[in-house]
C-alpha cells in the first residue's frame, strides 16, 4: 500500500542519513531530504542499536524524524513507516515508505519492511566486502598508496581519456638516492621507515586528481592528468624540496643525506604509449641519478632523447594496434600538440560541412569526418622542425613533406577499423587537373572524400595563423578557393561550401 519509498545510509562522518534512492516523489522534495542531519546524541545510540530491537523512532529524535514527516506531508502522504536495517549487525541505514491513502502500516508491513531490509543489507554487506577485497588488490599494503597494478590500470585509462578530448598529461618517477646502500648500512626496519615517511608526504605535494603509487621498494610513480611536462617539473621540485626536509632528521644520526631523484614524461609530446611512457620516465629517471642525483630530469634533458615525429614513429604503429577506436584521438591529439594548433579538429569540422552540403549519406559523413582527422597523420614520421620555421621550402624539403599522405595511408591500413580512410588520406593532396600528388590522379578519379578535405584543408590553413603567411579572412579564403576551382579543386564540392559560408554556417 506504499506510494512512496526511500532508503537512507547512516553516514557516520557526516552526521547524517543520506539519501540513496527514492521512489514515488518530486525531485524538488528529494533534493531537501537528500541528507538530514542527526545530533550527536542521536549518534551515540547507534552503536547501542540491537537488531530488532531499536525502532526508528527510538534511535533518532524529534528533529530529525519531523524534518523528514514534513516534507513527506508536502506529498500528500498520510502514513508513514520506518525500519533501521544492518550490516554485520551494526546499523547501515533506514528504509521509510510512506502511503497518501489512510492506510495503517500494521504488524505484517512492518514485517516484511523488516524483510527487505535484511535484503537491502546483505546487497550492503557484500559490496562493502567487495570494495574491501578491491582495494586489498590495487593498495600497495606497506605504503597504503596505489600499487604498480593499479598504477598501469590507471595509465591507460589516462591515456585514452586524454587522446579523447586532446588532454595532456604528465609521468614522475621518482626513487631515492642510494637507498640500498643505506638499507645495508642502516637496515630493513630502517629503510621501511624512509619509505613509509616519504609515502606520506606524498599526497601533500599533490592536487586530488593526480594519483601516487607505490612501485617498488623505493621506486614510486605518479600521474598528473592536465598537466604538461612545465606543471610537471613546479610538482616534481616541490617533492623533491619535501624529501629533504622529511629527511633532514635522518642526517642527524647517519653519515647518509638522503635525498630523491625525479625523471618526468609527457602525453603526446614524448610518446603516445603506455609502455613507452614509462619507459622513458625511467629512462629520465636513471639520467637525474647518473648526474649523482637529487635532481629533477625531463625526458627531453637526456641527450639521446628523440621526441615523436622521428624513431618514436614504429612504437605509435605499435599503439595504434593496441587502443583501437582510440587510436583515432590519439593521432588527431597528436598531429595538433606537435603543431601547436587544432588543424585536424577544424579540417574535420569543414569536412562535414561539406558533406552535408552534398547530402553525403550519414554514415559516409561520419566515416569523412574521421579521415579529415587524420589527413596530415603520416606527418608524425616526418623530421619538419625547419618547415614550420619557413615558408619557403627547398626540393629535398618538399619532396619529404610530399611523403606524409602515403604515410599516413600505410599507417591507417594496419588497422582494421580505419583503413577505409586510407584512400581519402592518400590523395588529399591530388589536384582536380591531374598535376597535385602522389599519384597525379584528376577529377572524378579522385575519391570524393579527398576531393572534400583538399577544400576544408585548404581554407583552414589561409584562416588560421601560421608563421609562413598572412592570415586571411573568411571572404579573402573563399575568393581564393573559387580562384583555384577547376584546377586544385572540385568545382561543385567549392561552390557547395562558399554557399554555406555565405549562410555562415562555417565561420
Amino acid at each position: 500500500h506504499a506510494d512512496i519509498g526511500i532508503v537512507y545510509m547512516l553516514d557516520m562522518k557526516e552526521k547524517a542519513l543520506v539519501m540513496r534512492v527514492y521512489l514515488g516523489m518530486s525531485e524538488q522534495v528529494a533534493r531537501r531530504i537528500a541528507k538530514v542531519k542527526y545530533s550527536d546524541q542521536e549518534l551515540r545510540k547507534v552503536p547501542r542499536w540491537k537488531i530488532p530491537s531499536m525502532s526508528f523512532s527510538e534511535l533518532f529524535g524529534e528533529a530529525t524524524l519531523t524534518s523528514i514527516a514534513t516534507e513527506m506531508r508536502e506529498e500528500r502522504a498520510q502514513s508513514i513507516a520506518a525500519i533501521p536495517f544492518s550490516g554485520k549487525g551494526q546499523l547501515n541505514g533506514v528504509i521509510i515508505v510512506a502511503s497518501r491513502s489512510q492506510h495503517e502500516f500494521g504488524q505484517e508491513d512492518m514485517k516484511l519492511l523488516g524483510n527487505i531490509g535484511k535484503q537491502i543489507g546483505i546487497g550492503i554487506e557484500n559490496t562493502m566486502l567487495f570494495q574491501e577485497v578491491r582495494k586489498l588488490t590495487i593498495t600497495d599494503s606497506q605504503t597504503s598508496l596505489y600499487n604498480r597494478r593499479y598504477f598501469e590500470q590507471r595509465l591507460a585509462d589516462e591515456l585514452a581519456r586524454s587522446s579523447r578530448y586532446r588532454l595532456e598529461f604528465s609521468i614522475i618517477m621518482l626513487s631515492i638516492d642510494d637507498f640500498k646502500s643505506y638499507v645495508a648500512s642502516r637496515g630493513q626496519a630502517s629503510g621501511s621507515e624512509i619509505i613509509e615517511m616519504l609515502a606520506l608526504a606524498i599526497p601533500d605535494c599533490l592536487r586530488n586528481v593526480d594519483v601516487a603509487c607505490h612501485l617498488n621498494e623505493e621506486q614510486f610513480g605518479i600521474i598528473l592528468p592536465h598537466t604538461d611536462c612545465n606543471g610537471a617539473q613546479v610538482v616534481a621540485e616541490r617533492l623533491r624540496r619535501k624529501a629533504q626536509d622529511i629527511f633532514a632528521l635522518t642526517s642527524k644520526y647517519s653519515h647518509f643525506k638522503l635525498t630523491i631523484s625525479l625523471g618526468i614524461t609527457s602525453f603526446p609530446h614524448d610518446a603516445v604509449a603506455t609502455d613507452r611512457l614509462i619507459e622513458l620516465a625511467e629512462g629520465a629517471l636513471n639520467s637525474a641519478i647518473r648526474q649523482r642525483g637529487n635532481l629533477t630530469c625531463l625526458v627531453s634533458d637526456i641527450p639521446a632523447y628523440i621526441p615523436m615525429g622521428h624513431e618514436g614513429f614504429s612504437d605509435f604503429i605499435s599503439n595504434v594496434k593496441e587502443s583501437g577506436v582510440n587510436s583515432v584521438f590519439v593521432m588527431a591529439s597528436l598531429v595538433d600538440a606537435n603543431n601547436k594548433s587544432e588543424h585536424s579538429w577544424q579540417v574535420a569540422k569543414y569536412a562535414v560541412i561539406i558533406g552535408k552540403a552534398i547530402s553525403l549519406p550519414n554514415r559516409k559523413i561520419r566515416e569523412l569526418r574521421t579521415a579529415a582527422l587524420l589527413h596530415d597523420i603520416g606527418k608524425i614520421a616526418i623530421s619538419y622542425d625547419n618547415i614550420r620555421e619557413s615558408g619557403c621550402l627547398n626540393k629535398d624539403e618538399q619532396q619529404i613533406l610530399r611523403e606524409h599522405p602515403e604515410i599516413g595511408a600505410a599507417i591507417v591500413s594496419q588497422v582494421s577499423e580505419l583503413d577505409y580512410c586510407a584512400l581519402a588520406i592518400k590523395h588529399h593532396h591530388e589536384w582536380y587537373d591531374g598535376s597535385g600528388y602522389p599519384n597525379g590522379l584528376r577529377e572524378k578519379n579522385i575519391p570524393v572524400e579527398s576531393r572534400i578535405i583538399a577544400i576544408a584543408d585548404a581554407y583552414d590553413n589561409m584562416v588560421s595563423p601560421q608563421s609562413h603567411h598572412q592570415v586571411m579572412t573568411s571572404h579573402e579564403a573563399v575568393d581564393e578557393l573559387m580562384r583555384r576551382i577547376g584546377t586544385q579543386f572540385d568545382p561543385t564540392f567549392v561552390i557547395a561550401f562558399v554557399n554555406t559560408i555565405k549562410t555562415g554556417v562555417a565561420v
